[in-house]
Parts: structure tokens; C-alpha cells; sequence
């Protein structure tokens, strides 16, 4: 069972090392790790959410592979829940930027930057709606 606490704790952590990279100006040599801890930071955010609007219980946990396709992301979240199109529309582009980053060959500074911009789309839906 993940704890609120213990999402907190990943999402500063992530949070953290992507703060790191962007200072340091290496989100290019670094954007494996770099779509590893956006989607893992997005996906606490959502789990947090989640849990906070008692829409799933604390024992829940998301796989990233949800967010492969709309179609999935809905069917795994068949429930409503405000901004539902916004949050799962931007997960599975993240998801999919994920995959580009952290696989094959070193792709453009902007595709780091497309996923550092949908990962702050959703962190401020999420932080608008939850409170935090």
C-alpha cells in the first residue's frame, strides 16, 4: 500500500532530479532518465490524486503501461473524474514521449523539452485540483 506520504516523497525525489539536469543544462545527454522520471513523477501525481478523491483505494498501483493508448487509459480509469480527458490525454502523450526518449537513439532537445512542458500541464491540473 502506497501512502501519501510515501507519493510525496517519490514526487520530490523525481521532481528533484529533473531540476537537477535542467540547471545543469543536460536534459540532452540525460533525457533517458530524464522521460524515466517524468512519467514515474506524473504517474505519483495521478495516483495521488486518485487516492485523495477516494476514487481508488491506498492498495492501488498504476502501471505506466496504462497510458500506452487512450483507449487503454480509459478503460483502465472507467470512473469520472474532473479534467478525466485533460489528465489521461496528456498521460499518454507523456507516455509516448517516454518511449522516444528512453529508447533508441538520441532525439532532439525539443522532444525533451514537449515532455518537460505535458509533464507541467499535468502536475498543474492535478496540484488545481487537489489542493497542494
Amino acid at each position: 500500500m502506497v501512502s501519501r506520504e510515501e507519493h510525496l516523497r517519490a514526487i520530490r525525489e523525481f521532481e528533484q532530479d529533473i531540476e537537477e539536469k535542467i540547471k545543469k543544462g543536460v536534459i540532452a545527454e540525460r533525457q533517458r532518465i530524464i522521460g524515466f522520471s517524468l512519467t514515474e513523477c506524473a504517474k505519483n501525481y495521478f495516483e495521488l490524486y486518485l487516492h485523495k478523491m477516494k476514487l481508488v483505494n491506498e492498495g492501488m498501483n498504476i502501471n505506466h503501461r496504462w497510458f500506452s493508448s487512450e483507449r487503454m487509459a480509459m478503460d483502465k480509469f472507467p470512473f469520472d473524474f474532473p479534467h478525466k480527458r485533460e489528465i489521461l490525454k496528456r498521460m499518454v502523450l507523456l507516455e509516448n514521449k517516454r518511449n522516444l526518449l528512453c529508447y533508441g537513439k538520441a532525439k532532439p532537445k525539443r522532444e525533451i523539452e514537449d515532455a518537460l512542458k505535458l509533464f507541467s500541464e499535468i502536475k498543474k491540473i492535478i496540484k488545481k485540483e487537489i489542493g497542494e
